[in-house]
């Protein structure tokens, strides 16, 4: 749009100005907060479905640059995403910056709440109102579809029964005799309780969980250690690949990144935590994770 100043009669001037409208995400400038590189402006979506999840959950919302499942906290697709923009993206070192900035808004606020989203997305200038959808937790749902069970007392199938007020049944069966035997009448009385019957509820369908058969073959090749800290185990999970401890992912690719990514944030911590003394510093655990992701052929 062009606006004309008009002063003492003369037009003198044109002024051009910009606004944005609609979603942020698509017209948001990438100075002050960096340069992206290949991805996009991350953005954190969060709701129920996910994934075929009941509960809610969070995930990335541009699924090209940043392929992750959905997963119960943000801090997990917080720290995906971050490290994608170093590994992936190759992201300059402000975008670098603010995601990490992003990741410390959205762990401020209450955990597994639309909150967070609201807050990580905000940080890259991305308004949204995550806040209003309700959070649904798989306790919650697994206390609403647990197992009920009732007991039915067996009722007899004789021609005469007297059902007793304690667990025992008394069964009295009457049989007339025919003409070519004795003309007796035979009773017969049986002590023991009647067997319940068990009548239990069929359970509801598990809700995917993160348990793994304890057999299963570590694809994580990787066997560099920096500081005694190994890449976490991935295996294959279904149609999925999971890192053990962590969420599951698409490709076998992704999975074995993301224990790469894992065992380089362990592994930074430790060094900060030690002072980054001699070879065991911050910038050796990311040339070990140049090593891992290269390892694994991603």
């Amino acid at each position: 749009a062009t606006l004309t100043f008009t002063v003492s009669g003369t037009a003198t001037a044109t002024a051009a100005f910009t606004f944005t409208a609609g979603f942020p995400a698509s017209t948001a400038s990438v100075s002050g907060i960096g340069n992206f590189g290949s991805c996009s402006i991350p953005q954190v979506e969060f709701g129920a479905g996910f994934d075929g999840r009941l509960e809610t959950s969070f995930r990335p919302v541009d699924q090209a640059s940043y392929n992750h499942t959905s997963a119960d906290t943000i801090g997990v697709i917080a720290d995906f995403i971050c490290s994608a923009l170093v590994n992936t993206c190759h992201a300059d070192s402000t975008a670098q910056a603010t995601c990490a900035k992003a990741q410390a808004a959205a762990a401020a606020q209450p955990p597994q709440e639309g909150i967070d989203a609201d807050a990580f997305n905000a940080v890259f200038g991305i308004q949204t109102n995550f806040e209003d959808v309700a959070a649904v937790s798989s306790v919650s749902i697994t206390s609403s579809t647990s197992t009920s069970s009732t007991s039915v007392e067996a009722q007899p199938t004789s021609s005469t029964a007297t059902v007793a007020s304690t667990d025992t049944t008394e069964l009295t069966t009457s049989t007339t005799p025919s003409a070519a035997t004795s003309t007796g009448d035979a009773t017969i009385t049986s002590s023991s309780p009647a067997a319940p019957i068990s009548s239990t509820a069929a359970a509801a369908t598990p809700l995917p969980t993160n348990t793994l058969n304890s057999g299963s073959s570590n694809l994580q090749t990787f066997t560099g250690s920096l500081g005694g800290i190994a890449p976490p185990t991935v295996v294959v999970s279904g149609l999925q690949f999971q890192v053990v401890g962590n969420s599951l992912f698409k490709s076998k690719g992704d999975a074995l990144a993301r224990s790469c990514s894992i065992q380089k944030n362990d592994c930074a911590d430790a060094a900060n935590a030690s002072g980054n003394k001699g070879s065991f510093t911050v910038a050796a655990c990311n040339t070990q994770q140049s090593a891992c992701i290269a390892a694994g052929g991603t």
